[in-house]
């Protein structure tokens, strides 16, 4: 009893301890209408807008037309596809990371999004379909899974021969760096300790009873 006690209060303890992961949520309804997206900081994400590889300032914060749908509503980054990227910098790492994107066009399409680690690495590409609604867009959700980032970019074209894209709707989740205090490794190994004992009792309980 004593040592289950022991084991319960540890992990008690180690969960109250260890650093919490907190909700990121991209608003783009108290930015300017107009404002430029290079450079745009929004809850310690900077997002980048290129053109055939150099810095654009084709892209912008504007109402979305349609007002509200499945994944955009309201304001949103908006621009124009053409051999055109838009990228996210995480000002501290980011996991669980969903963004909604639009493209100008009724039929069915796509867009490639890159996915780099803290470090700049790239960890994979993955391909986002974008389906065609009620409406005259075609639309998709993105969810990067547990990954850990630093950064992403969306290639909007070739693939999105579009016109226009629209985002918005961009969550994720920080991810917990902190060192646990010396007292809750210290409990750690307690609970460790108390563990192995318990498991040595009953395998001698086993050898009695045999």
């Amino acid at each position: 009893m004593f040592t289950r006690s022991v084991l319960l209060t540890t992990i008690l303890a180690v969960g109250l301890a260890w650093p919490a992961q907190a909700q990121v949520d991209i608003d783009f309804e108290d930015q300017v209408l107009g404002t430029p997206v290079n450079g745009l900081t929004v809850q310690n994400v900077m997002f980048q807008y290129f053109v055939g590889g150099v810095l654009s300032s084709d892209a912008t914060v504007t109402s979305y037309p349609l007002g509200c749908t499945e994944f955009l509503c309201g304001t949103v980054i908006e621009g124009g596809t053409d051999d055109a990227s838009l990228v996210m910098n995480f000002g501290a790492p980011l996991r669980s990371v969903s963004f909604g994107l639009a493209a100008g066009t009724t039929v069915p399409t796509t867009a490639n999004v890159s996915l780099f680690n803290p470090g700049g690495a790239l960890l994979e590409m993955r391909v986002l379909n974008l389906t065609p609604g009620a409406t005259i867009f075609s639309e998709g959700l993105f969810d990067g899974g547990m990954m850990t980032l630093g950064s992403l970019r969306i290639d909007l074209d070739p693939a999105m021969d579009a016109g226009r894209f629209a985002l918005d709707n961009v969550t994720g989740r920080t991810v917990a760096v902190g060192v646990p205090e010396p007292t809750t490794w210290l409990l750690m190994a307690t609970g460790l300790f108390a563990m192995g004992v318990l498991i040595w009792r009953r395998r001698d309980q086993i050898v009695l009873s045999a």
